[in-house]
């Protein structure tokens, strides 16, 4: 009986494992047939081709660029100051005017100096006509003297005439007496206009220094009236005005501020890691362009207080969009090429050669991975490769997806327009 019933179990076992094997033979059955399904339609949506966006090449300068904030400045700031005392009658500019070299900027009351100018002029006028009658005295006494010298050398040999006379008894002693007389008075003449003659000169002497003393001063005031008109110094903007018209000022009080507008500077300030990259003459951009020429002219040899390399870069003249001390991001190309520019979605990162730079070329729509040697790449991650490797009428195929997906060493593609 026992045995009866363990047989009827063994054969109720198998019956059960039997089935349970056969319809897991049909699940897989039935799953593989799924899958071989999926297989064979993504087998024919490879056979697809691909739609890509394209781009085609072309060719450019590429810059290696350092970023940085500059500021703008003038060729210089110029403090205008006053070189007279007195009250402003006229301060025609304000701030961003335009003035020219030479142009009048400020008037100082002149009445003062006009006043001292005038007595000056008088003062040299007076000496000048003392002067004048001085050596028309002078004049006339040196011709006193021609005649009194010729006067005495006469009577001086009408007394060695009578001196003989005298002894041969020929003169009385009266006659010679009265020559000699005259020949007295003609020296005593003689020695008289000569004394005249030194005193007028010394007289001449101390008006010419009162005349040059007076010139002197007209001078001076001349000077003194003309720095009552403040003229410009340079060709330049008024950046800042101190005074108003009507102000009483002293010497030396400041007027304006004048940028001069001759060169427009960048000075910009970067880490000195940096510094064995930058020399004068490189070119900073604005705006990644460079229309204005803006051309590195001095690097600080003295770090700033940050630590910081401090660089100067200047044009002739002032663009008009350009507004001085305003901060405007700048790049210094520290190198360049001229290349075919590749943009940075057209890269394709193998992963059997993660260091190499490959692009898929378009071609009778077919992109094929080509390896391409950079020269050269930017900030945005453009790069530059050789024309002859990379010609610049070269299409590319373009998306993200280049980065991430393994892609066939060629696929067929289908260019979005």
């Amino acid at each position: 009986m026992n045995n009866r019933f363990e047989n009827k179990y063994v054969k109720t076992s198998y019956t059960i494992i039997f089935f349970t094997v056969l319809i897991a033979g049909a699940v897989l059955f039935v799953g593989f047939s799924r899958i071989k399904a999926k297989l064979a339609e993504a087998t024919t949506e490879t056979a697809k081709p691909t739609p890509v966006y394209s781009l085609k090449l072309s060719k450019k300068e590429l810059h290696k660029t350092i970023d940085a904030l500059a500021t703008v400045k003038s060729g210089a700031t110029i403090l205008v100051k006053s070189e007279s005392a007195g009250s402003i009658v006229k301060l025609p500019f304000k701030e961003g005017d335009p003035v020219k070299a030479g142009q009048v900027i400020a008037v100082i009351d002149s009445r003062e100096q006009t006043a001292q100018l005038k007595a000056a002029q008088a003062r040299k006028t007076t000496a000048q006509s003392q002067i004048d009658a001085a050596q028309a005295n002078l004049q006339a006494l040196e011709s006193r003297f021609e005649s009194a010298n010729t006067n005495f050398e006469f009577w001086q040999k009408e007394l060695e005439r009578s001196k003989k006379l005298l002894k041969e008894g020929a003169v009385s002693q009266t006659n010679h007496d009265n020559t000699k007389n005259k020949n007295s008075e003609a020296q005593s003449m003689l020695l008289s206009l000569k004394a005249q003659i030194s005193a007028q000169k010394a007289q001449v002497d101390a008006v010419s220094s009162q005349l040059k003393a007076a010139e002197s001063d007209v001078k001076v005031w001349e000077v003194r009236k003309d720095y009552t008109e403040i003229t410009s110094p340079v060709n330049g903007i008024i950046s800042a005005k101190f005074q108003e018209e009507n102000n009483k000022i002293g010497v030396q009080a400041p007027i304006y501020n004048i940028e001069d507008n001759s060169l427009t500077r960048l000075i910009t300030a970067i880490p000195q890691e940096h510094a064995f990259a930058l020399k004068p003459g490189q070119t900073m951009l604005i705006n990644d362009k460079d229309d204005y020429g803006f051309k590195i002219t001095r690097i600080h040899p003295v770090l700033n207080a940050l630590r910081q390399i401090t660089l100067e870069a200047q044009i002739s003249g002032k663009p008009q969009e350009l507004i001085y001390d305003m901060q405007i991001p700048v790049k210094i190309v520290t190198q360049s090429v001229f290349g075919t520019i590749i943009p940075p979605e057209a890269k394709y990162t193998d992963f059997k050669d993660p260091n190499g730079f490959y692009v898929y070329k378009i071609n009778d729509n077919m992109a094929v991975r080509t390896k391409i040697t950079p020269l050269l790449q930017n900030s945005k991650n453009e790069t530059a490769a050789d024309p002859k490797e990379l010609a610049h009428s070269t299409e590319l195929a373009l998306g993200a997806y280049l980065e991430n997906l393994r892609l066939p060493e060629s696929f067929q593609v289908e260019v979005i327009k």
